[in-house]
């Protein structure tokens, strides 16, 4: 597999035909990572740069990653220059939400609205990010009201992903020399549908070759108390709650929402009512989007066979079951793993939300 070296700029400056071993995750609601390794030459030292981008495709997927990172290393008379970084999808998190927002509507138009509003045309020029634009839109159906509070826009939209279901991806066109920012489902192979062929990961179905199961509820959140402004006549605070659970298993915690008291949208002929109900709703999906990353963790890990991997992708709706654990989950799949080097490729698919653990290592929930 030929791997292309663009400039940030898409100009083309080289090829990469011989490396040692490539990593390459995708993620659902994330921008995922890459580490290549290979034997060290000058030439391969000034095409791999900061900004530096990679390409290549594989069984018609097109992948594109930006270097952050170089290390050359010499051990053993060998020595190896090794590039990481993370997948283009993370020029977002270069960004922030400069101006705030209040938006009420689908998911899809509330991304291509901060994207445009910070990356694609920012009333500041230097703010854009070159070669950028928005791709066909998807129609998707999810909604969301939200209030945004200067958030990084890579952030805001991980949260948003875990609370709607709707991821979000830049593509490079390799043949066009652009970058599009879309949004995207995936596809819902599930057994509780009939529209697609059904995808079931099993070891019963002779589908999977390595398995890794984790059980965990220590990040777990359920219920939460949520801030919002403070009454400058009465000094109280307007605050939501989110509640579930009881005795031991409720578990909560304190979420700040905006601090500005709502104010009439006086174009729509708002009332004072209409905007409180309008900020409670702001408030409840700032909760919401909290406590979706914080998710008791039942997470299987999986080296999938070839013909089950090429029928997947990050976001698509799978059944999972495996007995000796009585695990039978309606779950999709949040991150897949790739591996590249001289024994051929390999896959790792992770099924579920993905949480951080006190290891830094990421888990998944089964849902």
């Amino acid at each position: 597999m030929v791997l292309y070296i663009f400039s940030p700029e898409l100009e083309t400056l080289g090829v990469v035909s011989n490396y040692n071993s490539l990593t390459h995750v995708r993620q659902f609601a994330g921008s995922g990572s890459f580490k290549l390794k290979a034997p060290f030459s000058e030439s391969l030292f000034r095409l791999l740069v900061e900004d530096g981008i990679l390409y290549w495709e594989d069984a018609g997927k097109r992948q594109a990653v930006y270097i952050d990172s170089v290390i050359c290393e010499e051990e053993g008379g060998a020595a190896t220059i090794t590039a990481s970084g993370k997948n283009i999808r993370a020029y977002l998190g270069r960004r922030i939400v400069w101006n705030n927002v209040n938006f009420s509507g689908t998911v899809e138009d509330f991304a291509r609205q901060i994207v445009t509003s910070e990356a694609i045309s920012p009333s500041m020029e230097s703010r854009k990010i070159p070669l950028l634009a928005l791709g066909a839109r998807a129609g998707l159906a999810p909604t969301i009201t939200r209030e945004t509070e200067h958030e990084n826009v890579e952030t805001l939209l991980d949260d948003v992903t875990a609370a709607s279901g709707v991821g979000f991806d830049i593509v490079l066109d390799k043949a066009t020399r652009s970058l599009s920012f879309v949004a995207f489902e995936g596809v819902d192979r599930r057994t509780t549908q009939n529209a697609a062929p059904w995808a079931i990961v099993s070891r019963d179905r002779n589908n999977v070759v390595t398995e890794t199961y984790t059980r965990s509820g220590s990040s777990f959140r359920n219920a939460a108390l949520v801030s919002g402004y403070t009454d400058e006549e009465t000094g109280e605070r307007f605050e939501v709650e989110i509640n579930a659970g009881s005795g031991l298993s409720r578990r909560e915690v304190y979420i700040g929402g905006s601090s500005t008291k709502p104010k009439p949208d006086e174009e729509a002929e708002e009332t004072e009512e209409e905007a409180l109900e309008r900020y409670r709703e702001e408030l409840l999906q700032k909760g919401e989007e909290k406590l979706a990353g914080q998710v008791k963790v039942e997470s299987l890990e999986v080296e999938p066979v070839s013909s089950l991997l090429e029928r997947l992708d990050v976001g698509d709706k799978v059944t999972a079951i495996e007995r000796r654990y009585d695990l039978l989950a309606q779950t999709y799949v949040s991150e897949i793993t790739s591996y590249y080097g001289s024994g051929g490729r390999s896959f790792d698919v992770t099924l579920g939300d993905a949480v951080p653990t006190t290891y830094k290592k990421m888990r998944k929930e089964l849902v």
